[in-house]
């Protein structure tokens, strides 16, 4: 697998977020997450690319 003490590693996150402000869907929240990752010395598999989309909703229970 090679000498993983010279694996160099960066990482890029991406992230933007909307908020309904009014009507019944009032705080309904909609994040999209854009991260990547990345080793450099091309020895490992770990790199990797993520796309998630959030969706939160408030509510109250008592």
């Amino acid at each position: 697998y090679g000498d993983k003490s010279s694996e160099e590693h960066w990482e890029r996150d991406f992230d933007i977020r909307y908020v309904v402000q009014q009507g019944s869907a009032r705080g309904l929240s909609f994040r999209l997450r854009q991260a990547t990752h990345r080793i450099g010395n091309g020895a490992s598999d770990i790199s990797s690319d993520q796309v998630r989309l959030i969706v939160e909703y408030p509510y109250q229970i008592f």
